[in-house]
Parts: structure tokens; sequence; C-alpha cells
């Protein structure tokens, strides 16, 4: 739409229409009330233990890399080079 009708895409947005039926309180009360559960935990970061065998060596970062990027696969967003 902005391609071919700018001035109608541009208009839409500038509208002075700002009555939606809600309050943004009342909407965020809505919100809390359908999705917050008191009774799930709050998430907390922990260092796993031992930190030495929790670490990423380079080789398998390569090794990743290569299984989920091939170099001959193109991921259509980049041209391949000849």
């Amino acid at each position: 739409m902005l391609k071919y009708q700018p001035k109608r895409f541009w208009g839409m947005l500038g509208t002075s229409n700002n009555k939606v039926g809600i309050t943004a309180q009342d909407f965020a009360l809505f919100n809390e009330d359908l999705y917050y559960d008191a009774h799930i935990p709050v998430d907390q970061f922990q260092v796993p233990e031992p930190i030495d065998v929790a670490k990423i060596d380079p080789t398998e970062v390569q090794r990743v890399l290569e299984y989920h990027y091939p170099a001959n696969r193109s991921t259509g967003l980049s041209k391949m080079p000849t």
C-alpha cells in the first residue's frame, strides 16, 4: 500500500481518531488478568557448575557453524561467489 498509495497510507497514520473503546490502564489490567500467573516462579540466572565444562571451545563453534551454515549453500540473502 505504501508503494502504490503513499498519500492514503500516510493519511491513515495521521488520523486523529484516538478513541479505541478502552483506556490504556484497563487494557493493561486485562492483559495482566489474561497472562499473568503468580504461581510461576521468577526466572533467575545461575552460572553452570563447573564453569570450565560449560564453556564452548573454538573447534565446537566452528563445527556448529559449518553444520548449520554450509559455505556451499546460499541462505538467499546474498549472492554466491562464482
